[in-house]
């Protein structure tokens, strides 16, 4: 081989080894930063900037009034939500805010078949943040964790300015996490905790710990070695976000709701998530696979459970 050659490839070579010494540095660090300060950012008081009414009607035929708000103040910018509430006067409702899987906004509170004397919101992600499990993933990184983890400092300032708006009753704040929106619910719940206003109840459903491994089950790349080494890789930049992390801290009663037959978090991931979390908790385990919107029966059941569990401890009121 010519000496040119032995050159460039002894170059690239060095080239490769630092850049992947800079990289595992970065991810050494990563795992031992304490994830608070990185979730807990600036409390936003949020301001209504746009606002659209119409009528709504659940499965049931039950009447609505339908909400859409873009609130500003966010640290990552405006928070869009959709709002169901009784068509009636509405005063001291139980607050019930839902983190779905990639349907958001108006589609997740369309799964609530009867919403009830209740206050129903739903979460629209911040845009990157719903390509974590898509293999353009790796092109997007800085943009996915700033959205990312940002979503429970978003959520909290969304629980806050519910709990003051008049038809809330600020005592009974419940939040609800099905699929990709599980994932946010511990680190959410902690920063609530430490900002001194925790949620009523939790549910989660169909969610697992340890991000690195629901990462590689949902990835279709080729070969197994590139599949782990993407998974860690994303994982250690939203490891603020780790399920394992924050349930240890949680307190107040939750709900699991887990798939023995999921293939998209294996039921290692679910009970390692359930393990964590301290008493008092109910687990919920249904013969079936995952949760899709190509399953209208499979998910009236898992919302059906969880709203029997919510009106069972009070935290929401029978429809």
């Amino acid at each position: 081989m010519r000496r040119w050659a032995v050159r460039i490839l002894g170059v690239g070579g060095g080239v490769l080894f630092l850049a992947l010494s800079i990289l595992w540095f970065c991810v050494a660090r990563e795992y031992r930063r304490d994830p608070i300060p990185l979730l807990d950012q600036p409390a936003a008081s949020l301001t209504v900037r746009t606002l659209r009414e119409s009528a709504f009607f659940t499965a049931t035929g039950e009447p609505r009034r339908l909400l859409e708000y873009e609130l500003d103040g966010a640290p990552e910018g405006p928070v869009r939500l959709a709002l169901s509430l009784p068509t009636g006067p509405a005063r001291h409702l139980p607050v019930v805010v839902i983190l779905g899987g990639l349907e958001v906004g108006q589609e997740s509170l369309r799964y609530v078949e009867a919403h009830g004397p209740n206050a129903m919101l739903a979460l629209a992600y911040p845009r990157p943040t719903a390509d974590l499990y898509e293999g353009r993933a790796l092109f997007k990184l800085p943009r996915i964790r700033r959205a990312a983890l940002a979503v429970p400092s978003q959520v909290c300032a969304l629980a806050t300015w519910a709990r003051v708006q008049a038809w809330a009753d600020p005592q009974r704040v419940s939040l609800l996490g099905y699929s990709f929106g599980a994932m946010f619910v511990p680190a959410t719940a902690r920063v609530a905790q430490v900002r001194g206003m925790p949620f009523r109840t939790l549910v989660m459903a169909y969610g697992g710990a340890d991000l690195p491994g629901l990462l590689a089950a949902n990835s279709d790349l080729r070969p197994a070695w590139v599949k782990s080494f993407a998974a860690h890789l994303v994982g250690s930049v939203i490891r603020p976000l780790e399920p394992a992390l924050h349930l240890p801290h949680l307190k107040g009663e939750t709900l699991f709701v887990t798939g023995l037959k999921d293939e998209r978090v294996p039921l290692a991931y679910a009970r390692l998530m359930q393990s964590l979390k301290p008493d008092p908790k109910t687990i919920l385990d249904l013969d079936e696979g995952h949760m899709d919107p190509s399953l209208p029966d499979l998910n009236r059941k898992i919302v059906a459970s969880s709203q029997a569990w919510l009106v069972d401890r009070g935290a929401m009121d029978a429809p």
